[in-house]
């Protein structure tokens, strides 16, 4: 399998950091009159094909040099450059801005409630060294930490996963936060999933394999594969899985699968997808199950899994090489995929999720695919809006933020 469950820290998630104390950067909106948001508001707005949307453009236009974006919550984003900047959809202002970006620049998992924007983000000190061993205490081991920011991105707290619930350093590989902000923490070390509450700093093991062993219906080995989340009305615990049969032959390879478990660790759900689905995307009820393709050949199908009753669909697209590059909206309910047009650009495209039915399609040709990667994107479905991430191939080049309504 292509994502090994024997994690090695690399230099993929070797994070710089930004001190709070560098010089802050300014990035504005065009429009400076004070706007009085309110971030409790969760209606969806009325889908209006006629919103000016210019002023989210010229908003993302002003980054150049991006490390990361996440959602926030159903119609914000959060942008990471050498500071982080939320950014409302809808009106194209920035609604806060912070300095304060330490261990968000790797690969980083974003909550959002009622209170908090919460980040789960790694800290790995730099090393020329592929493997580096650390003495339990010390300081210079690598950390995840779930990070708690107010709406204006101050930083409120962070929570040493290692430090609070005694875990190994090296191996805890996964966090997921729940919307009573409890995390389910997934350890390498002992293959085990643990329930941990940050309140009372106490840990429940839910799943642990006996000489890192798990078995499901004595017909597969498994290991779970660092993709976890809460599903289901916070009811179960989702993950990705390495799947052998169970008894394994001698030089078997894992596939990739995906599984599902209550909290109390009675129902657990386990099921072999294939060699190219690899990459899951979690929402309340479902999973998107997608390809990240090595030497694999891409084959246009995609996954969706109901954790209700455990049964997958699949959807066909309209190209294999849609695929290996696909991305989930912020609520799940359409999916986002580029093909490219020859060195002209790219064809974007959107599916409902629930028909697998193709919603439109536009060609993007402002940008040439010779000097630019393929594109993130990002589909708010309140907005009916996309935006879109091409990172730049050159050296010293930029990178570009646009936009587009479907």
């Amino acid at each position: 399998m292509k994502r090994k469950c024997i994690i090695m820290l690399t230099a993929a998630l070797l994070l710089t950091g930004c001190s709070s104390d560098n010089e802050q950067k300014v990035v504005t909106s065009e429009h400076t009159e004070e706007r009085n948001i309110t971030f409790e508001q969760e209606e969806k707005q009325e889908k209006n094909p006629q919103i000016d949307f210019s002023n989210l453009e010229n908003t993302l236009s002003q980054f150049e040099a991006v490390v990361n974006i996440e959602y926030v919550g159903k119609d914000r984003i959060l942008v990471i450059t050498d500071q982080m900047y939320l950014i409302d959809i809808a009106s194209g202002e920035i609604l806060a801005q912070s300095p304060d970006c330490n261990y968000v620049k790797g690969k980083i998992k974003v909550y959002d409630n009622d209170e908090n924007i919460i980040i789960v983000g790694s800290e790995v000190p730099e090393s020329e060294d592929t493997f580096v061993f650390y003495d339990e205490n010390d300081e210079e081991q690598p950390r995840v930490l779930v990070l708690y920011y107010d709406k204006q991105l101050n930083l409120l707290n962070k929570i040493n996963i290692f430090e609070m619930f005694a875990l190994d350093p090296f191996l805890a590989t996964d966090v997921a936060v729940s919307t009573e902000g409890k995390l389910a923490v997934y350890d390498d070390n002992s293959n085990g999933l643990y329930l941990c509450n940050p309140d009372t700093k106490e840990k429940e093991e839910i799943l642990c394999g006996k000489d890192e062993e798990l078995v499901y219906d004595n017909k597969l080995q498994f290991r779970i594969a660092n993709e976890i989340a809460f599903g289901k009305n916070d009811e179960k615990i989702i993950f990705g899985a390495a799947c052998l049969n169970y008894p394994a032959e001698d030089g078997e390879e894992s596939i990739p699968g995906y599984g599902s478990i209550t909290l109390d660790g009675k129902e657990l759900y386990v099921e072999k997808a294939a060699d190219e689905y690899n990459i899951m995307d979690a929402f309340p009820e479902f999973a998107i199950i997608s390809q990240d393709c090595g030497f694999t050949s891409p084959t246009g199908k995609v996954m969706k899994y109901s954790f209700s009753d455990n049964k997958t669909e699949v959807i066909q697209l309209k190209s294999k090489e849609e695929s290996n590059n696909l991305f989930s909206s912020s609520e799940g309910n359409i999916l986002a995929t580029s093909e490219e047009n020859g060195d002209k650009g790219w064809n974007i495209r959107f599916y409902n999720t629930d028909s697998g039915e193709l919603m439109g399609e536009q060609a993007y040709n402002a940008l040439s695919s010779e000097n630019y990667g393929r594109p993130r994107i990002y589909v708010f479905e309140n907005q009916n809006i996309a935006v879109l991430y091409f990172g730049s191939l050159e050296e010293n080049g930029k990178d570009v933020l646009s936009t587009m309504q479907f």
